[in-house]
């Protein structure tokens, strides 16, 4: 059963309503998709967490780091993983309902739905993957680690192709039911993969990543920093 807190506000800007709201008919659209999306979604999670491995590098920029038995090389994740000592590698899903109810609007040509269900299928997989990231950063400050904002293969200069290692680390289909294909799609649509790194100094990173952050563009260790 899902029970995360969904953000309206996130489905209408993934409808393009950012800055205004929409009309009563779509709103109360959105209100309808959200119910049979709740009934019908299956969430489940899976994540492990272990050491972080800091290779040797000519430029302390980007510095390979290994997690378990994947080795990255990245700008963007050097600076996020920055004194964090281990990673937790974290799956999510929804589960296949939501990409059934899509299917069944675009079937019955009903594309106006089916955008909804896509906006807010989005806006709850970044919901449920939220409190599973209050779940890790509990677990993580009982043994005195904090957690830094999570990172996905894809984003930035991390390549996607790291989805097959987290296919292969964390067994996806069997412990989340996520099947990864040849292509790196994963089935069901709404899944989410990430790393968050751990680190033994608090630098005070807020839930919803470096984006939302006003420091931002100075922190050290933002992902979205642009200034080197």
């Amino acid at each position: 059963m899902f029970d995360s807190e969904i953000n309206r506000k996130e489905i209408e800007r993934y409808l393009g309503y950012a800055g205004h709201t929409p009309d009563e008919f779509t709103s109360a659209l959105i209100e309808t998709c959200v119910r049979e999306l709740i009934d019908i979604s299956s969430p489940r999670n899976y994540y492990l967490s272990f050491p972080i491995v800091w290779g040797k590098s000519a430029d302390p920029e980007i510095i390979p780091i290994t997690i378990d038995s994947m080795t990255i090389k990245s700008r963007n994740l050097t600076r996020n993983l920055r004194g964090c000592t281990r990673a937790v590698l974290l799956a999510a899903t929804l589960g296949l309902g939501c990409d059934r109810l899509i299917r069944r609007a675009e079937l019955a040509g009903s594309m106006t739905k089916a955008a909804v269900f896509q906006a807010a299928g989005a806006a709850m997989i970044e919901a449920y993957v939220d409190d599973v990231n209050r779940k890790i950063r509990s677990e993580a400050g009982a043994d005195g680690l904090f957690c830094r904002p999570r990172y996905s293969p894809g984003y930035g200069d991390v390549p996607l192709s790291h989805q097959r290692d987290f296919d292969r680390i964390l067994g996806l289909e069997k412990n989340a039911g996520i099947v990864l294909s040849d292509t790196l799609l994963m089935t069901p649509s709404k899944t989410v993969t990430a790393i968050i790194g751990l680190s033994p100094h608090d630098q005070n990173c807020i839930l919803e990543g470096c984006e939302e952050c006003s420091f931002h563009e100075s922190c050290e260790f933002s992902r979205c920093r642009t200034a080197n």
